[in-house]
């Protein structure tokens, strides 16, 4: 797992993606079971009781952990 700064243009091609943007908190290889990526994203969602989730990136073969921004863009 790496982490990794924002990255606004991978997260606004995903429809779970908010509007008002979100951060890459973390990638997990496109490798690995899809359960480990939900699970990292479960996990971050309630040690910092913001929303995050997970989707799968093809050009990074990964699946990016995405933490929801509530600040208006």
């Amino acid at each position: 797992m790496t982490t990794a700064a924002t990255a606004p243009s991978l997260a606004s091609r995903c429809r779970r993606c908010p509007t008002t943007g979100g951060s890459v908190q973390a990638t997990v290889p496109g490798s690995a079971p899809v359960w480990r990526a939900d699970a990292l994203a479960d996990r971050l969602s309630g040690e910092s009781g913001i929303a995050h989730h997970n989707h799968y990136d093809p050009q990074l073969d990964a699946f990016v952990i995405v933490r929801h921004d509530d600040r208006p863009s």
